[in-house]
């Protein structure tokens, strides 16, 4: 996972800076908002917590790049208990719909998310994105904004 940070990182400042850019000298946040996907099944039981899903199966793909997911466990105190057994994504990517990711959950079953996405402001600070709409799976659904560049979505599965 250090190598993904230091490539996002990397990327972050390749793209963000110009040789006049008032942002010279300025490390820019790599990620500035996150996209939490909770997988439940109808009674609301964390598909991930309850073992449905293995944490070592599961993957992200994004344009190309596949990583192992980023999934957050009790050991983990600095992110909230509802945000565990999440999948978290970076909410990154260019305006319209075009942003495109797989969500690997085991070896047979992948799952596919939309993110329609403007861009709200970009500094120096990073981009930050409106959420226009998430599909996922061809369903559209509503996007919780739990503050601190942190969003929600739940996917009954």
């Amino acid at each position: 996972m250090g190598k993904l940070i230091a490539f996002l990182a990397f990327l972050c400042v390749l793209v963000s800076c110009s040789d006049n850019d008032p942002c010279d000298g300025f490390v820019p946040d790599v990620l500035t908002q996150f996209l939490f996907i909770e997988l439940v099944d109808t009674n609301g039981n964390n598909l991930i917590e309850n073992g449905t899903y293995s944490l070592n199966e599961i993957f992200t793909e994004r344009n190309g790049d596949r990583f192992p997911a980023i999934i957050y466990t009790e050991e983990v105190d600095f992110i909230p208990a509802n945000l565990h057994y999440n999948i978290e994504i970076g909410v990154v990517g260019n305006n319209g719909s075009n942003n495109l990711w797989s969500i690997d959950l085991s070896d047979d079953e992948t799952d596919t998310l939309r993110m329609d996405l403007s861009i709200a402001s970009q500094d120096c600070n990073g981009t930050f994105y409106q959420i226009n709409e998430i599909v996922y799976n061809n369903q559209t659904l509503p996007v919780q904004d739990l503050g601190e560049n942190r969003f929600k979505i739940q996917v009954v599965k």
